[in-house]
């Protein structure tokens, strides 16, 4: 995980990790780079950009050779501009579905 601290507030983060079994078991070196977040007061400014950069740099040096992102397309934050502006390609899209239960 890599945070950005401004004194003793949380500006923002990124959780990078290693699947090690999904590696294994696909025969890929992928990283994750997920849950990508910075709260209100510091965005606009590079700090998401500057997180996942920085993860990206801590996947590829632990030898992964690609990385990897869930994104919801239509997040208000423009979060898929950030994705693209890495140089990230949609890999495949998928939809989720809701359902009320009534008691």
């Amino acid at each position: 995980m890599v945070v950005a601290f401004d004194g003793d507030q949380i500006a923002g983060g990124v959780l990078g990790y290693i699947a090690t079994v999904e590696n294994e078991t696909h025969g890929y070196q992928r990283g994750w780079a997920d849950s990508v977040f910075t709260r209100r007061p510091w965005r606009r400014r590079g700090l998401a950009g500057a997180l996942l950069g920085h993860c990206l740099v801590v996947l590829r040096e632990r030898g992964m050779t690609s990385a990897q992102l869930d994104v919801d397309t239509e997040n208000p934050a423009d979060a898929l501009t950030l994705y693209v502006r890495h140089r990230f390609e949609s890999d495949r899209a998928s939809s989720e579905w809701q359902k009320a239960l009534r008691a």
